[in-house]
């Protein structure tokens, strides 16, 4: 358990959300990309907690992609370390020129290769690529899922 004290706690609240709206996250988005609930994102951000479980300082740190022990750096008064911006950005830039311009023509097969290809670096770019690719899936199609009969056939 991490422990500190209410200014301490605002410290982080103000870096949590500063990431967050640098980044055009909500913070379904932080909860979408690490280990943490709604309401934890929502008790960090309102700056009252003085005292943090390790599952939630890890989760928060994966969602905002921040190195491990930044919770605790932001908790001291420094900084928090970003994780490397993710090294196969080719992979989910916005044009996803691996897997084309056009995300209504991605096959089950080209995703699963792409999400393999960065699984090798961190999970959180694993989990950037996922979220980058769903997003515009959606963008494209109007839809939230995919339908997995169609997933199947291809």
């Amino acid at each position: 358990m991490l422990r500190g004290t209410i200014e301490q706690s605002q410290r982080l609240a103000a870096a949590v959300r500063a990431r967050r709206e640098e980044r055009g996250w909500t913070q379904a988005d932080v909860v979408a990309r690490g280990s943490v609930s709604l309401a934890s994102v929502q008790v960090v951000e309102a700056g009252t907690r003085t005292s943090f479980q390790n599952k939630t300082v890890n989760g928060l740190e994966q969602g905002l992609g921040w190195a491990p022990g930044s919770v605790r750096a932001v908790l001291a008064g420094g900084a928090p370390q970003l994780l490397e911006e993710n090294p196969s950005a080719e992979v989910v830039s916005e044009d996803f020129e691996v897997l084309g311009p056009d995300p209504a023509q991605w096959t089950p097969g080209a995703v699963v290769d792409t999400l393999g290809t960065l699984s090798r670096f961190s999970p959180a770019a694993f989990w950037e690529g996922l979220y980058n690719i769903a997003a515009a899936h959606r963008k494209v199609t109007g839809q939230d899922t995919i339908d997995r009969d169609e997933a199947a056939a291809s």
